[in-house]
């Protein structure tokens, strides 16, 4: 079994979580951030120093995490409203919410794929759209003895 550790979860400096976790024994990490940026999203300098901060650990990078669809499913239309400033305000939250699934789907996730193949990374971590509080659908199911 490998051990992993996800780079902000020791530190915001992926420097610093990379020579801390080499020294515990750990040489495989996930990236989420960079600082307060999120991978892909990051500059020239931030990605030459990580690569810098792998090899001199010998350490690698086997998952991004770039936060894609990690927020509420908007749904298929705005609600209506029947005071006018307040229909449009619901629908200016939704049409905010349908670009961003846009731009996650066509600048984000081409952007993650990119950077993971930079970095030779097989591992994209994506999360299903959060239900804001919702139960789902599924159930568990008690077993029999």
């Amino acid at each position: 079994m490998k051990i992993s550790i996800v780079t902000d979860e020791i530190s915001a400096d992926p420097e610093t979580a990379i020579e801390l976790g080499t020294d515990w024994g750990v040489h495989d990490f996930e990236l989420r951030g960079y600082y307060a940026d999120r991978a892909p999203l990051l500059s020239r300098y931030q990605r030459q120093r990580l690569r810098d901060t792998l090899e001199r650990y010998n350490a690698r990078i086997i998952g991004l995490s770039p936060g894609l669809f990690k927020f509420p499913l908007p749904p298929r239309q705005a609600d209506w409203e029947t005071l006018a400033w307040m229909d449009r305000a619901n629908y200016e939250r939704w049409e905010d919410s349908q670009n961003l699934v846009r731009s996650h789907l066509d600048e984000l996730l081409p952007a993650s794929i990119d950077y993971a193949h930079e970095l030779g990374v097989n591992l994209l971590v994506s999360f299903g759209f959060s239900r804001g509080g919702a139960l789902t659908a599924h159930r568990p199911t008690r077993r029999s003895k």
